[in-house]
């Protein structure tokens, strides 16, 4: 029996910037219980209360960490391709390297939910004694892909 899958350092580094934002969120969000015939699982899906689609529903964004495997032409075709089925199923996608996810999760969130328009704001508490190089760390990241360089992220076992 295989175990589940415990994550990445950069989506366990991203995460609690992402839980600051205080708007609800999965990570390893399963697709193909609500969305068929998506068969993936997301990064973390982030629903936003008071953006509304048309339709009335609340946004869905995918927010994606990619490592270096999704800079590959067969990665970003397979990215390219999921990315378009999400938004036809109304998902937004935002996408950012696993390097600013380490080194820059609050500025990486913040820079991707304002490229959509969303107002949240991540935040981390400060840490006792790693307080200032934490900060340090927080400059605007250099390099966040987003919808506009889709990549895919593996099937993988959800852990929540």
């Amino acid at each position: 029996m295989a175990g589940l899958y415990p994550g990445t350092p950069a989506e366990h580094a991203i995460e609690p910037a992402i839980a600051s934002m205080g708007v609800k969120y999965r990570w390893q969000y399963p697709t193909y219980l609500v969305e068929p015939p998506l068969r993936s699982f997301l990064d973390f899906a982030i629903w936003i209360p008071g953006h509304m689609t048309p339709d009335g529903q609340e946004w869905k964004i995918d927010f994606e960490v990619d490592d270096p495997s999704h800079d590959s032409p067969k990665k970003r075709a397979a990215d390219k391709e999921r990315s378009a089925a999400l938004r036809a199923k109304g998902w937004r996608v935002v996408r950012c390297t696993n390097e600013d996810a380490l080194r820059r999760p609050v500025a990486t969130v913040n820079l991707l939910m304002r490229r959509l328009g969303v107002t949240a704001v991540a935040t981390l508490p400060p840490r006792s004694s790693s307080a200032a190089p934490q900060a340090a760390r927080q400059e605007e990241p250099t390099d966040p892909t987003d919808d506009s360089q889709p990549t895919a992220t593996p099937q993988r076992s959800s852990r929540r």
